[in-house]
C-alpha cells in the first residue's frame, strides 16, 4: 500500500522503452479475497516447479499484503521502543527536578512554615499543603506541555520528516494520550513531593521560627 498513489504501466510498454528484466516484485490482485490462500499455494507450486532449488538463492517470498503490512508495522513499532525508554528517563528527571524544587522551598520558607505551625496548622495540614502545591505544579506542567508537545510533533511530522526522508505520517491528536500525559505529570509531581511534604509535616514551630530545620 502506498500513500503516494499508483502508476500502472503495461509490461510490454515498459519493456519497449526500458531494457530491464530485473524484476524484484510482482503484485497479484484477486477479485475474490476468499481465494487468497488457494492462490498463494498455486503461485508457490508454480515457482517450485519452474525454478526448483534456485528459489532459495534469490530469496523468493510469496505472502499476502496483509501479512506484509503487519510485519512492517511490527518492525516500525520496534524501532520506536527507544522512545518508551526516553519517556521513562524524562519522567525520572522531572521527578528529581520537582523534588529538588520542594527541598529548596523547604529551606527558603522555613520561617513561613514555622509561622503556619504556630498559627495552628497541624502536621497533616502541612503535608496536605505541600502535596497540593506539588499537584498544582504537575497540573500546570502537564497543561503547558500539551501545546509545546503538539508544536514539536507538527514540526517533526510536517517539516523535518519531509525534508530529511522525503516521507511523512499522519498528524493525529489523541485526546486520551494528552490526558494520560497530564495525569502522569500530576502523579510524578506527587511522588517527587512526598518526601519534602513529609519533612515539612515534621517541622517544629520553635526551630522553624529560628530558621533551623533538621
Amino acid at each position: 500500500v502506498s500513500d503516494l498513489g499508483y502508476f500502472v504501466l503495461d509490461r510490454a510498454t515498459y519493456e519497449r522503452y526500458w531494457d530491464d528484466r530485473s524484476y524484484t516484485a510482482l503484485a497479484l490482485y484477486l477479485e475474490d479475497r476468499e481465494e487468497t490462500d488457494r492462490a498463494l499455494e498455486q503461485v508457490r507450486t508454480f515457482a517450485r516447479n519452474a525454478y526448483g532449488d534456485a528459489l532459495s538463492d534469490v530469496g523468493f517470498l510469496c505472502a499476502p499484503s496483509r501479512d506484509l503490512r503487519s510485519a512492517s508495522l511490527r518492525i516500525f513499532d520496534r524501532t520506536f521502543r527507544i522512545t518508551d525508554v526516553l519517556r521513562i528517563l524524562a519522567t525520572l528527571v522531572a521527578m528529581v527536578g520537582v523534588a529538588g524544587s520542594f527541598m529548596a522551598l523547604l529551606f527558603e520558607r522555613t520561617r513561613e512554615f514555622g509561622i503556619l505551625r504556630s498559627a495552628g496548622v497541624t502536621p497533616r495540614g502541612m503535608f496536605e499543603l505541600t502535596t497540593t502545591q506539588a499537584a498544582a505544579m504537575g497540573t500546570i506542567s502537564g497543561l503547558l506541555a500539551i501545546p509545546l508537545g503538539l508544536t514539536f510533533a507538527a514540526i517533526l511530522t510536517l517539516v523535518v520528516n519531509r525534508r530529511s526522508f522525503g516521507w511523512s505520517m499522519d498528524f493525529v491528536v489523541d485526546p486520551g494520550v494528552l490526558a494520560t500525559g497530564v495525569v502522569t505529570c500530576i502523579v510524578a509531581a506527587l511522588i517527587a513531593g512526598a518526601i519534602p511534604a513529609w519533612r515539612l509535616s515534621k517541622v517544629q514551630p520553635a526551630e522553624a521560627m529560628r530558621g533551623e530545620l533538621g
